[in-house]
């Protein structure tokens, strides 16, 4: 038989990657205008990567229509990150987050948190952990926070936070209150939120 006259068939399918993209140390990700999209798959970074910076990426579609469906930026085992001028819409489960390992002085800084969805789970960044003593130094500044019916900043144990001029728009959550007694804040600033309730909320931590 012929194999070049077999029957077509026409079909529909998703080409997204099944496994996040792997970034190894010494590395820039930087975006050209507003070209530099990545749909449907996060970055990880792990296993001692340093030395990275992401900048002017727009990170969207990470399987919003499941709970837990994917991160957009995974940090475990990780040194020396700089994610700055980014976008996060449409991620499932957080939009940053830690592993189990350390992740030493990163820093996120003018970033766009969009948590707009109908059915993600509505969680920006997560940072910290309780496994094998691992530190995480981490600095969150002027960064934009809109429409998350979950939290802007999670901070666990194990953790060295200084957060600044961060900007929280329709935030439930701006900072969860376990993140007050588990990790070590530093000069805190809860900037500008537009919810008089949000504003009351601030005021009284």
């Amino acid at each position: 038989m012929d194999t070049c006259d077999a029957a077509w068939v026409a079909c529909t399918y998703t080409n997204a990657a099944r496994n996040p993209i792997q970034v190894g140390s010494n590395k820039s990700i930087v975006g050209s205008g507003s070209s530099g999209v990545i749909k449907g798959r996060g970055l990880r970074l792990i296993n001692g990567a340093s030395n990275v910076i992401i900048q002017n990426i727009h990170i969207t579609d990470v399987n919003p229509q499941y709970v837990w469906g994917g991160d957009a930026i995974t940090l475990d085992g990780t040194d020396k990150v700089w994610i700055d001028h980014c976008k996060f819409s449409l991620i499932s489960r957080q939009m940053i987050v830690s592993g189990w390992g350390a992740a030493g002085h990163v820093t996120i800084s003018n970033n766009d948190f969009d948590g707009a969805s109908s059915c993600a789970s509505g969680r920006a960044t997560h940072m910290g952990t309780d496994q094998n003593n691992a530190q995480i130094i981490f600095h969150g500044v002027n960064n934009y926070f809109k429409d998350i019916g979950g939290h802007a900043f999670d901070i666990d144990v194990s953790t060295s936070v200084l957060l600044e001029g961060n900007y929280f728009d329709a935030i439930s959550t701006p900072i969860t209150t376990d993140s007050l007694t588990k990790s070590n804040l530093y000069s805190v600033v809860l900037s500008t939120m537009r919810v008089a309730a949000l504003l009351a909320w601030a005021t009284s931590i």
